[in-house]
């Protein structure tokens, strides 16, 4: 489990000890929990993800055991149901924010920039599963486009890290450790699936 997610649902238990006080109405540091979930969920691994949705449910579970609510249809059917309502399309929007912010800027067909272009190699350098350096893959990019530089490489790379298409490999043993070596991750397959397909 990432550091991210353990402090996360530490939130989610504080969350819980507090909702576990019936008098208890000011929760307004869910705000930030909500925009943290939607980045577990969307970059986060299986083990995380789930670690978080436990946290969540026992959060869950202790507000609608305070509250004598049998289930969300319940909710919605009772005084608060408008408020119940508003709370769930707002934490809905927020997830669908995280979701929009965390995918790649890449071009639109036929409207594509060199930034978007060389994201494209990239994509297409590591497509094959194989960790590789920035420099193996821009050897690899040389083959199709002599024009690529190591900078545009590094740029477009910290750009795929920070939206979660790329991740740093383990070094294989012998090798210099102070060496970066980088894959695709899930979703940065699907990216290139997408974006690599024939027109």
């Amino acid at each position: 489990m990432t550091t991210a997610t353990t402090q996360l649902t530490a939130l989610l238990n504080n969350l819980a000890a507090r909702a576990h006080t019936p008098d208890t109405r000011d929760f307004r540091q869910a705000i930030g929990l909500v925009s943290d979930l939607g980045r577990v969920v969307v970059l986060g691994s299986e083990p995380d993800i789930r670690q978080a949705q436990a946290a969540l449910s026992a959060v869950r579970e202790q507000l609608r055991d305070n509250e004598g609510l049998a289930s969300p249809a319940q909710a919605l059917e009772g005084w608060q149901s408008r408020s119940f309502l508003a709370g769930a399309l707002w934490a809905a929007s927020e997830m669908m924010t995280t979701r929009l912010a965390a995918m790649p800027s890449f071009p639109t067909q036929g409207r594509k920039t060199r930034k978007g272009r060389v994201k494209e190699m990239v994509l297409a350098a590591l497509e094959s599963g194989k960790a590789q350096s920035p420099t193996a893959i821009l050897d690899s990019i040389l083959e199709r486009d002599s024009e690529t530089r190591l900078d545009e490489v590094s740029r477009a790379l910290t750009e795929m890290l920070a939206v979660g298409l790329v991740d740093v490999a383990e070094s294989s043993p012998g090798t210099d450790r102070r060496m970066k070596f980088l894959v695709l991750t899930s979703q940065g397959y699907a990216v290139a699936r997408e974006r690599l397909k024939p027109a």
